[in-house]
């Protein structure tokens, strides 16, 4: 069955955006927002240190800010990743394997697979 033009578009879309979650959260989203936070919080324990306690107080009420602007931002990421790829496997059971997006992924795996191996053959035998 052939799959309609805009449900390519909106199933390659949600594709791209669980790629680029998956990537994101193991690499960059921990480190952006505990790094910001953790900026903010010694900041302002350098601002008591040197009796700036009003510059302390915003410094650690943005903080704060952040941390909970932080867990809204990402419990939103997390609910649209699990949306997209209960929409990726709807698409999957309707159309089969012959879904783009399931054809990217065979070729990404068998690249990988193939790095491996030249990676394993370039290793000098012990």
């Amino acid at each position: 069955m052939k799959l309609p033009p805009q449900l390519e578009l909106d199933g390659l879309q949600a594709y791209e955006q669980v790629r680029a979650f998956e990537g994101v959260r193991r690499q960059r989203l921990p480190w952006i927002y505990g790094g910001s936070t953790l900026l903010l919080l010694i900041y302002g324990a350098l601002a008591l240190d040197i009796h700036h306690s009003g510059l302390a107080v915003v410094s650690f009420v943005i903080a704060a800010l952040c941390l909970g602007w932080a867990g809204w931002s990402a419990r939103r990421l997390r609910l649209r990743y699990e949306k997209n790829l209960r929409f990726l496997a709807e698409l999957q059971s309707q159309y089969g394997e012959s879904l783009p997006w399931l054809e990217v992924e065979r070729h990404l795996a068998a690249l990988e697979q193939l790095q491996w191996e030249l990676k394993q053959d370039s290793l000098p035998d012990p």
